[in-house]
């Protein structure tokens, strides 16, 4: 039985995004792939920002590497979905969907923090080109920005 952590899934990005998830995953930073997807897909659903995907040339990662905690978040996402049941997540194919989704709230994410956090730390092409310590100093205040106790962080 397939599941939405199953180590057989692979997730893969849009390859639009590939210098975004390499800003973010720089070794000073110790952010994995699947944190930064993690976070891009918060930031997309927070937002109401879903942007679908072009391609799934990008950056690769196996979701079984979520922690715990960001899989009984995953699984509460999945089930907020409009189209999305228990089942669901059970199903192979349906497992896919269910990323593509996920993956399309990311690339909204990445856009929001293109535009919110590093509007003026962009290469050429429009990805996020900063060093380690300004990646770190800029989500911190992000994370501090975005803080609310009236709102939920997703």
């Amino acid at each position: 039985m397939a599941s939405l952590f199953d180590g057989k899934v692979d997730v893969k990005t849009d390859s639009r995004y590939a210098a975004d998830y390499s800003a973010l995953t720089q070794n000073e930073i110790g952010m994995t792939t699947g944190d930064a997807y993690f976070l891009f897909l918060i930031l997309g659903y927070r937002n109401g920002m879903s942007i679908p995907s072009q391609d799934t040339k990008g950056k690769e990662f196996r979701p079984s590497y979520f922690s715990s905690l960001q899989q009984n978040l995953l699984y509460g996402f999945a089930l907020n979905l409009p189209d999305v049941t228990v089942e669901d997540m059970t199903d192979g194919k349906e497992t896919m969907r269910i990323y593509s989704e996920f993956s399309a709230f990311a690339n909204g994410g990445v856009k929001w923090l293109r535009a919110n956090v590093f509007a003026d730390q962009l290469s050429a092409e429009g990805a996020i080109n900063a060093d380690a310590g300004v990646v770190i100093e800029r989500l911190n205040q992000m994370i501090h920005d975005q803080l609310s106790p009236d709102i939920a962080p997703f």
